[in-house]
């Protein structure tokens, strides 16, 4: 599992606003621990289809096709969790490098990092 990879996944459902259910999420973890064998989870931002999201440039358009993704999806940046490698069941495909780039802008935003 590394950077930028689409998995599949069933994010429990919690209540609340976040994010539930079987869907695609981008691993947005460094890949020192995304490889190493000791470290068993990832940090990931799940993806919607919906595209009435919208947060101060935390939502990520992510088009159809992009890592094998079979419609046009939005990466919600603000929605950043840890989850155990073993929960990520099935490699959509890797995003390319601007679509991941802007990815990371969106967690920048997210994050109020600079």
């Amino acid at each position: 599992m590394k950077r930028g990879e689409v998995w599949i996944t069933t994010l429990p459902s919690l209540g609340g606003s976040e994010q539930s259910g079987t869907r695609p999420v981008i691993i947005v973890s460094n890949d020192q621990f995304n490889l190493n064998l000791r470290w068993r989870s990832v940090i990931a931002v799940s993806l919607t289809t919906s595209p009435r999201q919208s947060l101060l440039g935390s939502v990520i358009p992510i088009p159809k096709g992009a890592a094998n993704l079979r419609s046009d999806s939005f990466a919600l940046c603000h929605q950043v969790f840890v989850i155990d490698k073993s929960r990520l069941t099935t490699l959509l495909g890797e995003l390319p490098a601007k679509n991941l780039a802007t990815v990371e802008l969106g967690l920048k935003a997210a994050l109020y990092l600079s």
